[in-house]
């Protein structure tokens, strides 16, 4: 009797598609090509995140999807991003990532709808920046220090006692 020692590609863990999200998320490099004159920081953006990983998304058969939705916690209202990464063959979900920002009650120079959009735009990038490991600290290995990468951290808001929320990272 012959035994079919062979695995298929299916069969091997690295074909996993967290193996196959990991590959994506250890090849990619987003560095901080933004630069804000007044407030003097180097920053990157989500256009600057999903131009950089969707070259490597394909070959893997993965996909990202981000979406948000305006969330009411302790009578203040969030934006709520959330980052989902879909094996792409199959369609099933392989994991996601929230995050939140609150939008300010006015802004010089802005009108509801931009306040909105910024409030968006911060949520997606923290989302997206937490589903790809991406750091945003001092210490992070695309920003211009060159230290180690910091610990995955994912942003959600917690009600403390009084029941105002505030926005605390996770380690």
């Amino acid at each position: 009797q012959k035994i079919n020692n062979t695995l298929s590609l299916e069969d091997t863990p690295s074909s996993t598609p967290m193996a196959r999200l990991n590959r994506v998320i250890s090849g990619l490099r987003v560095g901080k090509g933004r630069r804000n004159q007044f407030a003097k920081f180097d920053y990157r953006n989500v256009e600057d995140i999903l131009s950089a990983v969707n070259p490597l998304l394909a070959p893997e058969d993965i996909f990202i999807s981000v979406s948000d939705e305006l969330v009411e916690l302790a009578d203040r209202i969030y934006v709520m991003a959330v980052a989902t990464a879909y094996d792409a063959i199959t369609g099933q979900e392989i994991t996601k990532s929230k995050a939140f920002a609150r939008e300010q009650e006015t802004k010089k120079g802005m009108d509801e709808s931009q306040i909105t959009g910024t409030a968006s735009s911060y949520a997606r990038k923290n989302a997206l920046g937490a589903l790809l490991r991406i750091s945003d600290g001092k210490d992070d290995p695309d920003g211009t220090s060159g230290s180690e990468p910091a610990e995955n951290k994912e942003i959600k808001p917690e009600v403390n006692k009084s029941g105002s929320a505030a926005l605390e990272r996770v380690f």
